[in-house]
């Protein structure tokens, strides 16, 4: 359910006014999963609370990136320039992605748009809250653990905590585009991946 509005939250309010705007923003950006926390509530308000989280940690996982472009000399906003099934794939992977922070991995980096006047943060959260939406009748692999991303050829394709455990890729997918510069130091630290058209993400999970 995308807001309709400048105001990312109007949809929730909409469904259960009641609890107001503070209390959905809190939710959103800081629990995954929020049962309980406003005692007894409606399978539906639930449902949208799950979604909303689950959206705002595409929003902060994969914000940045971008579908593979038709012309790469154009804008990576323009959806007109995305590769119709780069779209989709990416589409796919951050519903995955959402189906495992509802899940297994409460463990990544929710996030809220700033500014939802501005057009490229709209138009990424309502992608966000689409992909969350549809997460929520996706059955993961059940070996399916962790995710991470990496630019091929730049920085530690597999987060080294993860090399450690014995734990490998299970499910790649891309490459997608990230517009986006990060620093050095962040991806080397795997903590960002860098600028550039061949991004991935990397579904880990038992061998």
């Amino acid at each position: 359910m995308p807001a309709t509005s400048n105001d990312p939250w109007s949809a929730f309010d909409t469904i259960a006014p009641e609890y107001g705007t503070a209390n959905w923003q809190n939710l959103v950006a800081n629990s995954p999963i929020t049962q309980g926390i406003l005692g007894p509530i409606s399978p539906e308000v639930q449902r949208q609370i799950d979604i909303g989280s689950r959206a705002a940690a595409i929003y902060g996982e994969t914000g940045a990136l971008r579908p593979q472009l038709i012309d790469p000399n154009k804008s990576a906003n323009d959806p007109n320039n995305w590769d119709p099934d780069s779209a989709e794939q990416l589409h796919q992977a951050r519903t995955n992605l959402a189906a495992m922070y509802g899940t297994v991995n409460p463990h990544m980096k929710p996030k809220l748009p700033d500014d939802l006047s501005n057009p490229a943060q709209k138009q990424q959260w309502v992608l966000a809250m689409k992909a969350a939406q549809d997460s929520m009748d996706t059955k993961l692999d059940p070996s399916l653990l962790n995710m991470a991303m990496h630019q091929d050829g730049i920085g530690p394709p597999v987060v080294q905590k993860w090399i450690n455990t014995g734990l490998s890729p299970s499910l790649q997918m891309g490459p997608f585009v990230n517009p986006v510069p990060a620093s050095l130091d962040s991806v080397n630290k795997g903590k960002a991946i860098a600028k550039g058209p061949r991004a991935f993400i990397d579904f880990y999970g038992k061998n």
